[in-house]
């Protein structure tokens, strides 16, 4: 089903005025010149004229016309130095004549009111056009269609208090005057306008009552903003992906805790999913938020509590005092500010001081996450013939039969602590027992994994038989079962004892990768490091002229580098082309491409886009790969951008450090020499944090120490540190030694503080021989003289085999982005 747009009539503007003027006296209807039966007129008059553009041509043609009660425009908006990239606006017009909430906080649910201001009630004039599904399967124009007043039309309307450029109002079925609450249809609505838009900057929100929706009539928000939201940013972490192929992840180092829904097999299965959520929500008088982005592929799903510590006096004077309501878009991370004083003092911290209070606590949080995973599964299982369909086409190589039926199904989470080479790696999945209570039964548990489905054996539906692995079991009932080797049992009678795994569980080709882009180290957590050097190990072993040498036959890479490289650029390159892939390439597009000409990177980007299936950049610019990653519609990889980040020069250390020492937690890293500018260190300590017992070293000369970011982090994560001034002793403790150059074209035209970095740590025989024997010396790489040539021949220097692994994790990421795993 696509969508087609029509145009509603417009007449003169009501500014949408609770009464008419005084002493006027229309010729027809209410006066107010309102949707309503009363002013609509019978005979379907002729429209205006369609203007130049759609959306934002109508809404700039009704600002000509004096329809917003202040001119956003002039509002000054920043966006608030910190990590997280906060954007604040001082809007002192909507603080002064927005329309106050009015419903009661203590109820999400409550009856549309016709005496209350609704939609139906605003000027024709504010409506810019309708939005409709169409039965044709096409996208259409009508530029002089009448308002369809039998089937109540969806329509989009200018918001009169806007927040932003281009602030509208999506209002499904607006004559049925719903009440403000989602339901599958009205979901699936917004995000086909999402996807119409095709613009990462145009966002949809929701505010549901109790979360500061001000009018109780089914409606949508949706603006432009030419910067990605701080939620956006945030890295989060998959829980599950249910029957369609929609990703459910926990969102992670936000102040607001919610959940992250991405994928589908179909954008059906997206919003249904996601108004199912939001129904449980509502049935259960929790109030929450919702932010559609990229286009309608992820949507942002936040339950709070902020408006009820409101009424229970639990919310300090001090934030009370800014008279901030945290709807869908403070929370997103666009701060609306009524006060100078709060705009000019705003800040990082100011900001997640507020939405903190906004957020549920971790326990409320899980409860609530619980009650949505009911009301999924639920709305999953009812589809119980293709489960079934799905279990009897499974093949059973592993199993000797099933003997008996399959008779209940018991819905579970499990914990795995499964080994993987030389580290652990924890696993967590939801799925489903399916077993009788007969006693020589054999069974499977259906899980979903992070990325793809995997089938354990249950071997013995007795309390005999001992397990070899340590896991705990939450059944549906909330019966927590600890289980060492030992006897357990399920509440209803199941009784399992032994599952039989052979190795840790392999993703299986076909599924999604859960990135999207390869952008900056935090995006990876353990399992998925440990998955992907999993993938680099199969890449390694791909010989030419094989099949595995052709599964990205027919896929182009674009390489667009604005700095230069050798070794990255090269190895993407290799990795393409060994994979049966093509590659367009720039060298020094700073200089060689238009951006020479002044073009944006956004341009470039929307351009290049269209000439390939993946982007690898590397730009002069930190941030730059995550402008490029929200304006393109196929993956980006970030091959360096400045002083930011260099993530897969982080994923190849990782995966040569595990290679060579053979542990990942535990040891011990030197990081030596430009740690300021050094984008591969600081990459490499967000990947070392996410391991145990890890201790790092800081040996630098003072004018290029780490920077403060990165030590907070690594405090945070519970990683020890220690700044040093010796080499020497530094390297006989590590297990790493980890040598960078002093980077010149990061000092610009302070070259005396160059010649003062320059020189001062050199990796030399000396060095090499208080290192440990099964230490290792690594570098990114290029070398001057930071490492002599001597110890080149020494098998503790592990560079040159360092820039080979590059090769095979970059044919892993590649493959896992365009192809899955």
């Amino acid at each position: 089903m696509m969508l087609k747009i029509k145009r509603v009539p417009t007449v003169v503007s009501n500014y949408q005025k609770e009464e008419a003027e005084e002493g006027a006296r229309p010729a027809a209807g209410c006066g107010r010149n309102c949707l309503r039966s009363c002013c609509l007129p019978v005979n379907n008059d002729p429209p205006v004229d369609f203007l130049d553009s759609l959306l934002l041509g109508e809404w700039e043609e009704r600002m000509q016309r004096g329809l917003f009660r202040y001119d956003v425009t002039a509002c000054e908006t920043k966006v608030i130095p910190g990590k997280y990239g906060f954007i604040a606006q001082l809007n002192e017009g909507r603080h002064l004549k927005k329309r106050p909430t009015e419903f009661r906080v203590d109820k999400v649910l409550q009856p549309f009111d016709v005496n209350k201001f609704n939609f139906t009630k605003v000027g024709q004039e504010e409506v810019l056009f309708q939005f409709e599904a169409n039965e044709n399967d096409e996208v259409q124009f009508f530029p002089n269609a009448p308002i369809d007043t039998e089937n109540s039309p969806s329509v989009v309307a200018i918001n009169v208090s806007p927040i932003e450029y281009g602030h509208v109002l999506l209002i499904p079925r607006v004559l049925d005057c719903l009440a403000q609450r989602i339901d599958r249809g009205s979901f699936l609505l917004a995000l086909y306008m999402a996807v119409e838009a095709g613009n990462p900057y145009f966002r949809l929100g929701y505010n549901s009552l109790g979360a500061f929706a001000t009018i109780n009539h089914l409606h949508f928000q949706a603006y432009y903003l030419a910067t990605p939201f701080p939620i956006e940013r945030a890295p989060s972490k998959k829980i599950t992906t249910t029957n369609g192929g929609v990703n459910i992840s926990d969102i992670l180092n936000y102040p607001v805790r919610g959940l992250v829904f991405e994928g589908g097999k179909t954008l059906e299965d997206l919003a249904n999913v996601v108004s199912d959520s939001c129904i449980c929500l509502q049935e259960n008088n929790i109030p929450y938020n919702v932010l559609i982005a990229d286009s309608g592929k992820r949507v942002f799903l936040f339950p709070q509590c902020y408006a009820e510590k409101q009424a229970l006096g639990e919310v300090s004077s001090e934030l009370l005092d800014t008279q901030v309501n945290p709807a869908v878009w403070e929370i997103s991370g666009h701060m609306v500010l009524k006060r100078k004083e709060d705009y000019e003092e705003a800040s990082e911290e100011n900001a997640w001081r507020l939405l903190a209070e906004v957020s549920l606590s971790e326990v409320r949080f899980q409860e609530v996450k619980e009650l949505i995973f009911e009301a999924i599964c639920c709305k999953i299982e009812e589809d119980k013939d293709s489960f079934e369909e799905s279990m009897t086409s499974q093949s059973h190589e592993d199993l000797d039969g099933i003997n008996g039926s399959l008779t209940c199904m018991v819905p579970v989470l499990i914990y795995l602590l499964m080994a993987s080479s030389s580290t652990f790696s924890t696993w967590t999945s939801n799925g489903s027992i399916c077993a009788s209570k007969a006693s020589n039964n054999i069974a499977e548990f259906i899980c979903n994994y992070p990325n793809g489905n995997f089938r354990p054996t249950i071997h013995s539906m007795t309390t005999s038989a001992s397990a070899d692995i340590s896991l705990s079991w939450i059944s549906s009932n909330e019966k927590e079962i600890n289980w060492k080797g030992g006897k357990s049992s399920l509440k209803n009678g199941v009784k399992c004892s032994a599952l039989d795994f052979g190795t840790k569980p392999s993703f299986l080709k076909g599924n999604k990768f859960h990135l999207e882009d390869v952008i900056e180290a935090q995006q990876f957590d353990r399992d998925t490091l440990s998955a992907i050097f999993d993938v680099a190990l199969e890449m390694e072993k791909i010989e030419k002229n094989s099949a595995g040498s052709q599964i990205l036959k027919g896929y182009l890479m674009a390489t667009l580098f604005y700095e230069p490289s050798t070794r990255t650029r090269l190895s993407f390159e290799s990795a393409m082309k060994r994979l049966g892939g093509e590659v367009l390439t720039t060298e020094n597009a700073r200089e060689f491409s238009s951006a020479a000409k002044g073009e944006t990177l956004e341009d470039t980007i929307r351009t290049v886009e269209g000439y390939s299936d993946i982007i690898v950049m590397r730009h002069f610019e930190s941030g730059a790969a995550k402008r490029a990653a929200v304006t393109a519609r196929i993956p980006v990889i970030n091959a360096g951008d400045g002083p930011g980040q260099h993530p897969t020069q982080a994923l190849l250390d990782m995966y040569t450090i595990q290679r060579e020492i053979g542990k990942l937690d535990g040891i011990n890293v030197g990081l030596v020499g430009d740690l300021a500018n050094g984008r591969t260190v600081r990459s490499l300590a967000y990947l070392l944090a996410k391991y145990e017992d890890v201790k790092i070293y800081f040996v630098s000369p003072e004018v290029v120490k780490m920077k403060d970011d990165i030590k907070d982090y690594l405090t945070s994560r519970g990683i020890e540190w220690e700044e040093s001034a010796d080499l020497k002793e530094v390297a006989s403790k590590c297990d790493v030694v980890y040598q960078t150059r002093i980077q010149r074209e990061r000092f610009g035209e302070r070259t005396d503080l160059y010649e003062e970095a320059r020189g001062k740590y050199i990796v030399d025989l000396d060095v090499l021989n208080v290192m440990q024997k099964h230490a290792v010396v690594m570098h990114p790489l290029p070398r001057l003289d930071e490492i002599t040539v001597d110890v080149d021949v020494d098998p503790r220097a592990a560079y040159f085999r360092q820039a080979k692994n590059g090769l095979y994790i970059r044919m892993a990421l590649l493959k896992l982005l365009l192809l899955g795993w």
